[in-house]
């Protein structure tokens, strides 16, 4: 635990149990979803596509 500047094992249950019960609540949430089709996938995928190609561009350009 100490790699992750965590040496009070009470610090790291509280975070542990905090992080369980977020996950919970998701499952919570969308579990119930199962196989679903996404509305709006095509516009999200569009999107990340430009935005990954913006980046390569961006980098692309600090490198030179």
């Amino acid at each position: 635990m100490d790699e992750y500047g965590l040496a009070d094992e009470a610090t790291f249950q509280s975070m542990k149990q905090g992080i369980d019960q977020g996950v919970q609540q998701q499952k919570d949430a969308y579990g119930s979803m199962g196989t679903k089709k996404l509305m709006g996938k095509e516009e999200l995928v569009k999107f990340l596509k430009e935005y990954r190609d913006e980046l390569k561009k961006a980098v692309d350009s600090i490198g030179q």
